[in-house]
């Protein structure tokens, strides 16, 4: 234990696993290890989906293979928010097609630069996101070619396992989705990354003491989850265009609040 010890003090960023791309929370939490699923919770509006495109272009950014199965939105929405990230322009003017001349000529340049890359970033289609088998299906297909470092899952909610009765109970359908994505992550021996929402009981002046309760449909997700971050906005925050990123649950790290540029 003592060995293991000097070599995490003498060796920090060795035992680093993926980061999400915010320093500090990437210092306070080291990083998604193999295996580990991490989980963004938040109401509707919270920045959920963007948080999870940010994650996977920061990932790529720095060299690394990413897998983005989205069952939440078409492939060409997912370009998009990652072109958005990538250039640092406003996501509706892709969508409008109101690029300035000088920023069509950023996104060009951006484009040029993606081919350019060595590392891939895959994007499962929704038809091909209906449940957990069928992302193990694509994710087996894509090992054939690369060894990806992350997936991320867009979102875990609307994801049908496969392990359960559709009749059950719905927390006992909700967790079982977190279960299975999980043995994704341990199968695969890579982080899995993907987000819930939160109910309508989060919110107020108390709701950074808000646990896995507050999770949308089942307390059972926080179960098999290795970390949750909730993301939410204070009045505070909303004056600052901030966004403040909590984390309630942390199997190898303690909770911890963050205050993001939104």
């Amino acid at each position: 234990e003592w060995t293991r010890y000097e070599n995490v003090r003498d060796n920090p960023n060795a035992i680093r696993g993926i980061g999400t791309g915010w320093m500090d929370v990437d210092d306070w939490t080291m990083g998604a290890g193999p295996g580990e699923l991490w989980i963004f919770t938040g109401r509707t509006g919270m920045g959920k989906s963007i948080s999870l495109s940010s994650v996977a272009w920061n990932n790529y950014d720095e060299g690394r293979d990413v897998v983005i199965a989205t069952r939440e939105m078409p492939k060409e929405q997912v370009l998009r928010r990652i072109a958005s990230r990538q250039t640092m322009i406003e996501y509706q003017k892709f969508r409008s097609g109101s690029l300035s001349r000088d920023e069509e000529d950023v996104y060009r340049a951006a484009l040029e630069d993606r081919k350019d890359r060595p590392n891939k970033f895959w994007i499962v289609p929704q038809s091909r996101c209906i449940d957990t088998v069928s992302i193990d299906v694509e994710l087996r297909k894509i090992c054939e070619e690369c060894k990806p470092a992350l997936v991320i899952v867009d979102y875990l909610n609307i994801i049908k396992p496969t392990g359960i009765s559709p009749n059950a109970p719905r927390d006992a359908v909700q967790g079982q989705i977190a279960l299975e994505l999980r043995d994704i992550a341990i199968a695969y021996s890579m982080p899995v990354i993907t987000a819930t929402q939160d109910n309508r009981t989060v919110g107020g002046d108390d709701i950074a003491e808000k646990g896995t309760e507050g999770m949308a449909m089942s307390d059972e997700i926080g179960r098999h989850a290795d970390a949750i971050f909730r993301l939410y906005r204070t009045p505070i925050n909303k004056a600052n265009n901030q966004i403040t990123l909590r984390i309630i649950k942390g199997r190898d790290f303690d909770q911890r609040s963050f205050e993001l540029d939104a």
